[in-house]
């Protein structure tokens, strides 16, 4: 198996967990009734998003970068 194989199916294996991971944490928030709520405030600048957007956002950047 070439370096380029590896690599793509280590890609491809952390996608895969990301959206495992994702899916759970979906099931997770809607058992519970409530999506959760994040405000990210940085000076005048505001971010408002739920919570599995947030946690969605980190995992894939955390796979990819």
């Amino acid at each position: 198996m070439s370096s380029t194989a590896k690599k793509l199916a280590l890609v491809l294996a952390g996608l895969l967990a990301v959206a495992a991971g994702v899916a759970w944490l979906h099931h997770w928030l809607v058992s519970q009734g409530n999506a959760g709520y994040v405000i990210v405030g940085i000076g005048r600048w505001q971010l408002e998003s739920s919570l599995f957007v947030l946690v969605t956002a980190v995992m894939i950047h955390f796979v990819l970068f």
